[in-house]
């Protein structure tokens, strides 16, 4: 009883209720407004001419006053709307017609007790809509969920992705197209980039995603790994106008938690269907791609962009049958204990997503930072693929364009063409720039404004990002030796004569004493210090160990470095900070995508704290 009565003053003693009420009487009022100049001054007394309008009319201005200052929602629109709709004309319907009845046909009350100025039938029968209305809006439509429980639900859906194994046992390339058929194949029908390489693969989506959005197309953007939080991975940017948001927040566009939560649920009973008939069970990466295909499938994108995880030839995302273009980065050595040791067997691997008859862009081997027999090898698997699937093949390197200026505001960069302005800082940006801007000019989805514009705009976290200044901070996502030649060639180009402290974490399974002989060893630019540090992950190089081993490495060259270890990135980069500013150095973070997306908030904290003062 005591529960009841706290739900009885929660429903009509509060002011929401208050404003409920207002609101009920203005919806009452475009009722009772309609209803009048269609039966009585417009002679239009029928029913269908008459209550139907006066309803709907009624309902859509309810809507409005509840979302946006009763309730004052902030959730999905669309199923709200159609919860709202549902219920408000159920309740219409059933009431009023029921109340005029009762009113007219048991109690004997007719229009001619007014004197046949209103309807008392449907006077009283709308009071009772609009108590009916308030329990339905308060308990149903604009219901709030409670925040544990959507932490909770969140955290059971991304335990269900997590519960799957990481990697298939052994080589079934049909194992995702099973779960994806038993979706109904939401990829389908929605044409798509399809994008692998060992490095540049994020800086290519990125430029896509801007050139794209700029040509005002709804874009679908799939990336791989996240940073900061999983969202990240799957973001749909509808034009200009959302690129822009997204450009001042890196969360905007994200798959929200709701989402993931009601779109896992619904993959998870697609898996179990596939087992039960003697499919093989979907990897982690199966169930996000399929995630990410449902959201933009919902979203009905015009495009989508679809980064692949690992590899490429048995990558969940290789289902796509006939891509707008297939865009293959700088070839490398990672994942070798999945892809293969040696540069072939690498480049057959990425290769794996050519498509017959689909044009391929792909980044010029011997631009790559890898051997000259391994580039002669990586250009040798890519031409025979794509001689033998009839795909037209670009190569595109620094010989593609003329560099005019580089520098910490970008860089400029012509081809024969055009000019471009790129913000991102890296030697290499300019090639990846390019394979997009070819791509996207070739299938006749952006012209060369959108182009120029999208290069100009584009961003990528953890790319040569300085995410601090005063001292210059910047974070690279530089995790294996091709990405960490990468950086020198970058901070040789940058620096100038400005010495270089870096604040340095690798995973075990890496090459980590040939990335810091990239780093440190012989470079055209001063190190002032190394503070080796850990990524949160159970695959972490122990820092301890990586500065003895940079000790080792640098000999003589680091008698003036100051070393340093730290287990915490957040204590190593603090540390890192306050030597750059003893030294006049600038900061320079890299060797794992983990260590980036713990550093860069942290680094974004310092900078919010440093602003407020």
């Amino acid at each position: 009883m005591k529960k009841f009565k706290e739900h009885l003053i929660d429903l009509f003693f509060t002011v929401e209720f208050l404003r409920y009420f207002v609101s009920g009487v203005v919806a009452t009022l475009v009722n009772v407004f309609i209803y009048m100049l269609m039966s009585r001054w417009l002679g239009l007394d029928r029913w269908y001419y008459s209550d139907v309008p006066a309803i709907i009319l009624s309902v859509l201005a309810a809507y409005v006053l509840n979302r946006l200052w009763v309730f004052r929602s902030s959730a999905e629109i669309g199923e709200e709307f159609f919860r709202f709709i549902g219920s408000r004309l159920t309740i219409s319907f059933v009431f009023e017609y029921a109340g005029i009845y009762l009113v007219r046909h048991v109690l004997g009350i007719t229009t001619e007790f007014f004197q046949g100025t209103l309807d008392i039938g449907k006077l009283i029968a709308l009071i009772f809509v609009v108590l009916a209305n308030r329990v339905s809006g308060k308990l149903y439509v604009f219901r709030k969920q409670d925040p544990v429980d959507a932490e909770a639900l969140m955290l059971q859906a991304i335990q269900t992705i997590g519960s799957a194994k990481k990697f298939a046992d052994n080589d079934h390339s049909d194992r995702a197209a099973r779960l994806y058929r038993a979706l109904s194949d939401p990829w389908r029908d929605i044409p798509a980039f399809h994008v692998a390489g060992t490095n540049g693969k994020g800086s290519i989506t990125s430029y896509l995603a801007h050139i794209l959005c700029h040509a005002g197309l709804k874009v679908g953007w799939y990336t791989s790994p996240y940073l900061e939080r999983f969202n990240e991975r799957i973001r749909v940017l509808d034009g200009a106008k959302d690129l822009k948001r997204f450009d001042e927040d890196f969360y905007f566009g994200e798959i929200p938690d709701e989402a993931i939560v009601r779109l896992i649920a619904k993959i998870e009973k697609a898996a179990r269907q596939v087992v039960e008939e003697g499919g093989i069970p979907p990897t982690q990466f199966d169930l996000m791609t399929a995630l990410a295909f449902l959201w933009f499938k919902e979203q009905k994108c015009d495009v989508l962009i679809l980064e692949v995880g690992m590899g490429g030839r048995l990558d969940s995302t290789n289902v796509i049958e006939k891509p707008l273009a297939s865009l293959i980065g700088a070839l490398g050595f990672d994942h070798m204990e999945r892809l293969g040791s040696t540069m072939r067997a690498i480049a057959g691997e990425k290769a794996g997503i050519i498509k017959k008859g689909c044009p391929v862009y792909a980044y010029a081997p011997e631009d790559a930072l890898i051997s000259d027999e391994d580039a002669s090898v990586a250009r040798e698997v890519l031409e025979k693929q794509c001689a033998k699937l009839s795909a037209p093949l670009s190569f595109i390197g620094y010989g593609d364009f003329e560099l005019l200026s580089h520098d910490f505001t970008g860089q400029r960069f012509k081809t024969t063409k055009a000019e471009y302005h790129t913000k991102m800082l890296a030697p290499y940006q300019p090639i990846y720039a390019l394979m997009a801007a070819q791509a996207a000019l070739d299938t006749k989805l952006a012209d060369e404004q959108a182009v120029k514009q999208g290069i100009l705009d584009c961003t990528w976290p953890a790319r040569m990002e300085v995410i601090l200044e005063n001292p210059t901070v910047l974070l690279d996502g530089a995790h294996n030796l091709q990405g960490c030649l990468g950086l020198r060639k970058s901070l040789a180009e940058l620096s100038g004569r400005t010495p270089i402290v870096f604040v340095l974490g690798f995973l075990e399974d890496k090459e980590h004493r040939k990335m810091l002989e990239a780093l440190l060893v012989d470079t055209d630019y001063k190190v002032a210090a190394v503070v080796g540090t850990e990524p949160q992950d159970e695959r972490r190089f122990h820092a301890e160990d990586l500065v003895r081993e940079a000790q080792e490495l640098m000999g003589d060259q680091g008698e003036e470095v100051l070393f340093q270890s730290f287990t915490d990135p957040k204590d190593a980069v603090t540390r890192a900070i306050f030597i750059a500013h003893e030294r006049d150095a600038m900061v320079a973070i890299a060797g794992s995508l983990y260590l980036a997306g713990e550093v860069r908030p942290f680094v974004r904290s310092l900078n919010r704290a440093k602003n407020a003062r």
